[in-house]
């Protein structure tokens, strides 16, 4: 079993968030808790400077997880640590 480290760590992926995508992030809410897998959908970007820069998830973000009882924000872990980016969903697919 995973444990997260004992410092809250939120890790950006390499290269930076991209706007409006979902990645697979692994998460912990607190140092206790071990590492388990969910969703993070990234919303607007917060702090995108105009050097280009990339920012961190801000405005509609959320994390989901089936066998959670309720979506949660980055705001709410200890850590999180981006697996993969499986892109956008755009308004053909889900409409």
């Amino acid at each position: 079993m995973k444990m997260p480290p004992d410092e809250r760590t939120i890790i950006a992926p390499d290269g930076g968030w991209e706007e409006s995508s979902w990645y697979q992030v692994e998460v912990a809410f607190r140092q206790g808790n071990p590492v388990h897998k969910a969703l993070l959908y990234t919303g607007f970007l917060n702090g995108i400077r105009s050097d280009r820069k990339k920012g961190s998830p801000g405005g509609y973000h959320i994390l989901v997880n089936p066998s959670w009882d309720r979506n949660c924000f980055i705001s709410d872990l200890h850590y999180l640590k981006p697996i993969a980016c499986l892109g956008q969903l755009t308004k053909d697919q889900y409409i």
